[in-house]
Formats: structure tokens, sequence, C-alpha cells
């Protein structure tokens, strides 16, 4: 079997966990909802933007740092949002496991200055 049918099958059992599923599920309430969508798009258009600034080296202003904030502290006032918003952030840290587990287990050397 190859490395590739045991990601297949990685993927298959990865669909049936509930940190997925009840993901999905939100995910797709959220996007059906245009007023939802358009909150959310929003919010994540200013991370990204801040997130930017920061891998270019960027100074980001406090201001712009505590209006993010803001955003999102009145996104999660939405019960359908702050679900979601958990959900997103309990399948992340489920992927960023698995990947950790698979870079503990095949370490990947870089050179030395």
């Amino acid at each position: 079997m190859s490395v590739y049918d045991k990601a297949r099958e990685l993927v298959i059992e990865l669909r049936k966990e509930s940190t997925y599923t009840e993901f999905v599920e939100w995910q797709e309430k959220v996007l059906a909802d245009p007023d939802l969508k358009a909150m959310l798009t929003d919010l994540r258009s200013k991370e990204f933007e801040l997130q930017k600034q920061e891998l270019l080296g960027q100074e980001v202003p406090a201001e712009q740092r505590a209006k993010l904030h803001r955003l999102y502290d009145v996104v999660r006032l939405n019960p359908a949002l702050r679900r979601y918003l958990e959900l997103e952030y309990r399948f992340i840290q489920m992927m960023m496991d698995i990947q950790k587990t698979i870079n503990e287990a095949m370490p990947i050397k870089l050179p030395e200055k």
C-alpha cells in the first residue's frame, strides 16, 4: 500500500470525526446566510491584511490591532459565528496536531549557518 493510499485512508477517517463534521455543518450554515458570510469575510480580510503586514516585516499600528480585536468581539456576539469560530479552531488544532505528529516522526534538518 502506498503512502498516498494511506493518506486517502486518513482523509476517510478524518471525515468521520465529529470535529470535522460539526465544523462543516456550521460552515455550511454560516456561508448560506449572506449577513453571516459578509461578517466572516470582513473579519478574515482584516486578519489576512494584518498577517500580511507582519510577514512583510511591516509594523502593525496598535490601533489596527485594536480595531481587529473589536471586530472579532463583535463577530463573536453572534451565536452562530461564535460556534463556527470555536469549531474552526478545534478543526485547525486537530490538523496541526496531525502535522506535528508527522513532523516529529520524520524530522527534516535544516543546514546550519
